[in-house]
């Protein structure tokens, strides 16, 4: 059976726990957030306002240290310290939506009194004690659960699909624990983000490499994101295939299939073989021993780096060994052709002959496919699935697709029982949503044809120009596009009785 895991949001009741050391109750924070949810389906509009709880932790610099899905879509934040009941307002210093962190910042000085900041502490060892501390299922008293660290490994983040390093705790968490210090001792040695729903007890917070890592990465102002080389690679499988690449029959590595990112082009080719990165060798398994007792997927020594600095590469090319060092110029969103979400802005629409065009993104994935439909073989459209894989490039820089049909008269004998992929419009290749809107506005062309992955549309250029503001106001939707969207805006059309 498939695992599945879902992160820790918003809560119920639950009895609180005692716990031992005073000193750190007030470091020990309830974060309250209304947030503004988008509503893929209609992206002219939004599902409204919801009210989510998580937890958090004061760190360094009178700074709070939480999940960034506890503050995703925030529009009003709050945090409150353990046994008091004043409720301080909060905004966001720094997001990391890949790593599922959020710095936040308070203004208003006298909720830093009485309080000491929680230091980070080091990656644990298998079997050290940890404690749990939070705020589960909503309720104000502080909680604390206890237990062991299970396991240290990459797992993917069910808030971004990111790869993570996570410590794996058999301590009892709930929904509201998110946000929330795991301390061995009185250091952070993670913070709670996740769980797995379908195993007792299997949870995981985002370990200190990874939090050291961000406010690194945010110390300019901006934050630039987790690091990827840009590479299609798969571990070298078999004995065949090591005599083929000329690896000894004990050695381990990556067969690059493909070279996407265009920067990396002069330094690696397809057909090479990674068998060390950092000066670490790479195993059967494509894992690296980062220290005793300690193995990781290659992937933590690339996504530790900031963007600018060097990775040290060890290739077997022609049977023959050599160093290579290129540069990381280029974060795991950027590589992304489809993103997890579209976060913190509009989402891109456009709507023309009642046809609704948007990218493809998580946000309407899981709208379309139901939250549980987080396996692209799921989702209702497989030929979508290609797309995961791939990186932008000049011929592809979005995928842009047709989500629905608000009918008219204009487009009867259409339907859209799920998204396809938009193609081209009059022969006309499409990389972009802006190349949607230039193609449906041309004004030179009788007919508007539309190639999608499902269907062909054929529509008359001038009834559709005639319709399109009616359209909009028989829906009542404000306008024709998102902004930033190249064209004229089409606004509702200002009539009465029968339309």
């Amino acid at each position: 059976m498939k695992k599945t895991i879902l992160t820790l949001l918003v809560a119920l009741s639950f009895p609180a726990a005692t716990f031992a050391n005073d000193a750190l109750q007030g470091s020990m924070l309830q974060v309250f957030v209304t947030a503004d949810i988008p509503n893929p389906g209609q992206p002219w509009r939004k599902y409204g306002h919801y009210p989510k709880s998580g937890s958090g932790v004061i760190i360094e610099g009178n700074l709070v240290l939480t999940n960034a899905h506890v503050v995703d879509r925030g529009v009003f934040i709050q945090v409150k310290k353990a046994n008091d009941t004043t409720k301080y307002i909060a905004t966001v210093k720094a997001i990391a939506h890949d790593a599922d962190l959020a710095l936040l910042r308070v203004e208003d000085p006298k909720f830093f009194q009485d309080t000491t900041p929680i230091m980070l502490g080091d990656l644990p060892e298998l079997r050290d004690k940890v404690a749990v501390y939070g705020f589960p299922r909503g309720e104000s008293s502080l909680s604390i659960t206890e237990g062991i660290v299970s396991r240290i490994d990459l797992v993917s983040s069910a808030h971004d699909k990111s790869m993570v390093l996570a410590v794996q705790i058999d301590a009892s968490v709930n929904g509201g624990n998110s946000g929330g210090p795991v301390l061995a001792g009185d250091r952070i040695i993670g913070i709670a983000f996740q769980t797995m729903t379908n195993q007792q007890n299997t949870n995981y917070a985002i370990a200190t490499p990874m939090i050291r890592r961000f406010l690194k990465d945010i110390e300019d102002g901006r934050y630039d994101g987790l690091t990827d080389l840009g590479l299609d690679i798969q571990v070298v499988m078999g004995s065949a295939m090591k005599m083929y690449y000329g690896l000894d029959q004990n050695a381990g590595g990556y067969l690059i299939r493909e070279v996407q990112s265009p920067e990396l082009r002069d330094a690696l080719k397809a057909g090479d073989i990674i068998t060390a990165a950092e000066g670490m060798k790479i195993d059967e398994e494509g894992m690296i021993t980062l220290r005793k007792g300690l193995r990781l997927n290659m992937l933590y020594l690339i996504m530790e780096k900031q963007r600018g600095e060097n990775l040290r590469l060890t290739v077997m090319r022609d049977r023959a060994s050599r160093e290579v060092t290129v540069k990381l110029t280029k974060t795991m969103v950027e590589l992304k052709l489809v993103p997890a979400a579209l976060r913190n802005k509009e989402l891109p629409y456009y709507i023309s002959g009642g046809f609704v065009f948007s990218t493809l993104s998580d946000d309407l994935i899981d709208m379309e496919a139901g939250s549980k439909c987080k396996n692209w073989k799921s989702f209702p459209d497989l030929m979508l699935s290609e797309h995961l894989r791939g990186i932008p490039t000049d011929t592809e820089r979005e995928v842009v697709v047709l989500t629905s049909i608000l009918p008219d008269r204009v487009n009867t004998g259409y339907e859209v029982n799920q998204p396809m992929v938009v193609k081209s419009i009059n022969g006309k290749h499409v990389t972009s949503l802006d190349d949607v809107v230039r193609g449906m506005e041309d004004g030179s062309w009788k007919f508007l044809v539309i190639e999608t992955s499902g269907m062909q549309v054929v529509l008359d250029a001038d009834a559709v120009r005639e319709r399109n503001p009616v359209i909009l106001s028989n829906y009542g939707i404000p306008k024709d596009r998102s902004d930033g969207l190249t064209g004229t805006r089409t606004e509702q059309a200002a009539l009465k009785g029968s339309r």
